[in-house]
């Protein structure tokens, strides 16, 4: 019933924020997990902070998780909530420091501030926070806790201003590329193969928006190999050749994206029934740019 649920209002929030937020606190009666807890916190902070900044409707949720872990003791509901509660309040109010807070508490909540700002569109507060974010990791040992936020938050940051319809200014140019190279470093340092590669994956991705086609291929073919280290996962290897495709074709390299599609092909062969339909949509999609 949970998962229904968060499916619901991830589906929803775009057209009706302000309905899935009237909703929020119905989600907590059907938290069962530590998993489930997280996702709420993350639809609900997104939903209310990112979309309609009322930091009173945040807090209304904390406010029922906290009667929830009465009945769940075994939940970290304090904890998880107190580091979107931060990140919430950074987002809601000019970047400063924090002095009393751990390294990988800092980390988390400027990065989830940071992700916040970009999905807005604020990319001057983006970039301040995600600088934030990573000069905590420069000062202090971090735990792997607050660098996988970071990670997260920087590949989130580079999604949405390679999302724009237009080719984005210099400054979401900047701040895209600096969060797609942060999400690769270090998912390599805390992450497998798989974060690692599809790290390789936005970062062609982010190169291909900026116009950078040398190294929107590099990055591209860093995946493969990276895939092809590993086992040649069919799945990854046809988003890995999806990337490169789109590199070739901007580049007018009409061979080689030729090439690539083949590829895509070939995997999508090897690719599980349960995949194969959305991954359909996105060969043939892929087909239509030459």
């Amino acid at each position: 019933m949970f998962k229904k649920y968060i499916g619901d209002s991830w589906a929803r929030h775009g057209q009706d924020p302000h309905g899935v937020a009237e909703r929020l606190i119905h989600g907590v009666s059907l938290i069962k997990s530590e998993q489930d807890l997280i996702a709420l916190l993350k639809i609900s902070y997104h939903v209310t902070i990112s979309h309609l900044k009322d930091l009173s409707q945040f807090e209304a949720v904390l406010e029922s998780l906290q009667s929830h872990s009465e009945e769940h003791p075994d939940l970290r509901v304090a904890e998880l909530s107190a580091k979107f509660s931060e990140a919430a309040s950074l987002n809601m109010r000019p970047a400063e420091e924090q002095s009393q807070k751990s390294t990988a508490y800092k980390v988390s909540s400027y990065a989830l501030a940071s992700a916040s700002f970009a999905h807005q569109g604020n990319w001057d507060e983006a970039k301040k926070h995600l600088e934030l974010a990573k000069k905590y990791v420069d000062d202090g040992n971090a735990e792997s806790e607050g660098l996988r936020d970071l990670a997260v938050s920087s590949n989130n940051i580079a999604l949405d201003v390679e999302s724009e319809t237009s080719i984005p200014d210099p400054t979401a140019t900047a701040l895209m590329i600096d969060a797609a190279l942060t999400a690769r470093k270090y998912w390599e340092m805390i992450g497998s193969w798989l974060e690692v590669e599809r790290a390789e994956y936005r970062l062609s991705a982010s190169y291909l928006k900026a116009q950078n086609l040398d190294l929107a291929r590099q990055a591209a073919r860093n995946g493969i190999s990276i895939c092809e280290n590993n086992g040649t996962d069919p799945l990854e290897l046809f988003f890995a050749y999806e990337a490169l495709a789109k590199v070739e074709n901007t580049a007018q390299q009409l061979s080689a994206y030729a090439e690539a599609v083949t590829r895509m092909e070939e995997m999508f062969e090897l690719i599980g029934p349960d995949n194969q339909p959305w991954c359909q949509s996105i060969l043939e999609s892929i087909k239509e740019l030459g």
